[in-house]
């Protein structure tokens, strides 16, 4: 893990689940790079799992005959939370 020597200035964050958490707190982290321990799944804590919750509910129970419709109805969904 070298990246952080190019990148001084940028402040990093790694995302672990509970597995990893304890192995990624026994390492020697930089100081532009932080460690971030959460359980694997966790709408709460986690935006992006809260956005999926919602497209999810949005489409439950429709039935997309091609590919095409259901990127149609994505496109509309995410042209009315944009």
């Amino acid at each position: 893990m070298q990246f952080h020597l190019n990148l001084k200035k940028i402040l990093h964050c790694f995302k672990f689940t509970k597995p990893q958490r304890l192995k990624a707190y026994e390492l020697k982290w930089p100081e532009n790079i932080i460690p971030i321990c959460q359980p694997a799944h966790c709408p709460q804590l986690n935006p992006i799992e809260r956005f999926w919750l919602f497209l999810k509910s949005q489409i439950k129970g429709q039935v997309f005959n091609t590919l095409e419709e259901l990127r149609d109805r994505l496109n509309h969904l995410l042209s009315t939370i944009t």
